[in-house]
């Protein structure tokens, strides 16, 4: 009986050793060498320096692209200004601007009337058909100024022609003072020629018929830039239009002289 108790002691101490701890596995794996070290590092160094290569290769790029997209380049303060085209033609037109010294004048001239509205004074001076005359703005108002006594010009018979036309001092006309002012005309290359010799058919001593032959060629060669002109149209008119006997000669060319004046105060 003593002996079966110690078989029996023996085979559960024998079992007790042989069974393992159930969670023993679990909680203390086997060991492996540990080789992953290394590899780790080396992984990631090398993932580094070429992430790093390819970052320098695409920022070196970008910045190339950009500066070969932007053709806009600083300028230092050696560096000439550029002359652009629109730079060009200024100093071209400047270089080619010109300018006519005018005298001006102070005149007696005949004032047929004065309106508000220049449809006004175009209407009275079509009614007045057989009398030549020129439409001037000034001061918000419109005369119809006909006849600049010039010195050749005879007051008495230009009276005597508007007289003729029912045309009485201080009824139907008055005579009053006109200025001139005494001015720089700006001008270009291309019409420098033409108002010089304007200019100079106002520097004449006589009105006569020679004079008008010379005014009426002068104004068939009027420039581009000036076929708008309310004063060269005036004249074109008046050169055309047919004298009534030598009273009516004289006081159309006496108007001619007086619109030609009027043509150059217009001019800026």
């Amino acid at each position: 009986m003593e002996e079966r108790k110690k078989v029996k002691v023996a085979i559960q101490q024998h079992n007790k050793q042989s069974e393992k701890n159930p969670y023993e596995k679990v909680l203390t794996p086997k060991s492996k060498k540990k080789t992953i070290s290394k590899l780790s590092l080396w992984t990631i160094l090398k993932s580094a320096f070429f992430a790093l290569i390819v970052g320098a290769v695409f920022g070196i790029g970008m910045l190339i692209f950009l500066d070969i997209s932007n053709p806009a380049t600083t300028q230092t303060q050696d560096d000439p200004t550029p002359v652009t085209a629109d730079d060009e033609d200024s100093t071209e037109n400047n270089s080619d601007s010109e300018s006519i010294q005018y005298g001006g004048g102070n005149y007696e001239v005949f004032q047929l009337g004065v309106f508000s509205t220049e449809e006004n004074a175009s209407s009275f001076q079509a009614s007045l058909n057989t009398v030549p005359s020129v439409v001037v703005p000034r001061q918000d108002q419109f005369y119809l100024l006909t006849s600049a006594l010039h010195e050749s010009v005879d007051q008495s018979v230009i009276e005597k022609y508007l007289e003729s036309k029912d045309l009485n001092q201080n009824d139907g006309y008055y005579l009053t003072s006109w200025t001139f002012e005494e001015k720089t005309v700006s001008s270009t290359e291309n019409n420098e020629a033409w108002l010089d010799e304007g200019r100079s058919l106002l520097e004449v001593s006589d009105l006569n018929a020679e004079w008008e032959e010379e005014l009426t060629s002068w104004l068939g060669n009027y420039p581009q830039s000036m076929e708008d002109d309310q004063y060269v149209n005036e004249l074109i008119n008046l050169t055309t239009r047919e004298s009534d006997g030598d009273s009516g000669a004289l006081l159309n060319r006496a108007t001619m002289f007086l619109t030609l004046n009027l043509l150059f105060e217009s001019i800026s």
